[in-house]
């Protein structure tokens, strides 16, 4: 990224670090009335690497 340094690299608050979490959909059935079923998915929050990057421009960036 231009202009753009990372700063620092945390754990990720909503996957704990793994990069999947596990979630609920909604299976819908017409007979009787459908059920929510377990999946595990890569977590949107990190992208399912586990580590947020804050990133901050350089100061010649924000001069405009």
């Amino acid at each position: 990224m231009y202009g753009i340094t990372p700063v620092k690299t945390t754990r990720c608050i909503d996957c704990d670090g793994e990069g999947t979490l596990e979630t609920e959909r909604a299976c819908p059935d017409p007979i009787r009335g459908g059920e929510l079923v377990g999946v595990v998915e890569e977590c949107w929050y990190c992208d399912g690497t586990g580590e947020i990057t804050d990133y901050y421009a350089e100061e010649d960036d924000l001069d405009g």
